[in-house]
């Protein structure tokens, strides 16, 4: 039984902080920390020399309040052609690296190099393509410069914005979070806001004490721990599996 209340209080409280989180995610905006001069962690490292090998200067750093006085920290880069940046950082232990281009019309594509779970979801709508590459950061690049120059994009969303500066940068996540934010997070939501919500809910409708319930929402609630412990835990062991989108296409 004790555990039992401890497993109801815990789900209450992450669903509660993750709803939050959710609910501010299309108003919440980062703030331009270049002049910070922050280092970056060993493990960024290696993915910002490969972007400078690809041509890749760096454009500044960003903050963006996660939690409440908690800071996260993103390496902004940009290409050569100042059409595409990279955004790099370490969130919760899991390495994260987008490529990102925007149009007049504040239509998105996003290439996702895959390093680690969890990953962003697969989304090709009207004004958001986000693709998922694991083979190398070089061909999650390619694979991003081959989308941004098809010639159907161009012709029904404007011209291709430049990133020159950090205030670009800034009205570009403004931007996003205004419009994709919330479509980001949705299996978010389910993982840590619905499924809590469901087993809280279940808990107070049920009668516990010689309830054959009882036994189904012990198994429940281990699985949903066990899950996202090994979920924050171990996502990020490196993967190994074959590149979503093949390159020459």
């Amino acid at each position: 039984m004790f555990f039992l209340i401890a497993a109801v209080a815990w789900m209450g409280f992450v669903a509660w902080v993750n709803l939050r989180f959710y609910l501010r995610s299309g108003s919440q905006r980062s703030i331009d920390a270049s002049s910070k001069s922050k280092l970056a962690p060993d493990d960024l490292l290696p993915i910002m020399e490969q972007l400078f090998s690809l041509g890749f200067e760096r454009l500044g750093e960003a903050e963006f309040p996660y939690l409440p006085k908690s800071f996260q920290t993103y390496w902004i880069f940009t290409d050569p052609a100042k059409t595409t940046f990279a955004e790099i950082a370490t969130i919760f232990r899991h390495v994260q690296l987008n490529f990102m281009s925007q149009y007049a019309d504040d239509s998105v594509i996003q290439t996702a190099y895959i390093i680690s779970y969890p990953a962003p979801p697969s989304i090709r709508s009207k004004n958001l393509r986000l693709h998922k590459i694991t083979t190398s950061i070089k061909d999650a690049y390619s694979f991003h410069l081959a989308q941004i120059h098809k010639s159907d994009l161009g012709s029904r969303h404007g011209e291709l914005i430049l990133f020159t500066t950090m205030l670009d940068y800034l009205r570009h996540e403004a931007s996003y979070r205004t419009l994709f934010a919330r479509r980001l997070l949705r299996s978010r939501l389910l993982l840590y806001v619905v499924l809590p919500t469901m087993f809280v809910i279940s808990v107070f409708i049920f009668p516990i004490e010689n309830s054959p319930i009882l036994p189904i929402l012990m198994f429940f609630t281990t699985g949903l721990l066990i899950g996202v412990v090994l979920l924050h835990s171990f996502g990020n062991s490196q993967l190994k599996r074959p590149t979503r989108h093949r390159l020459n296409k």
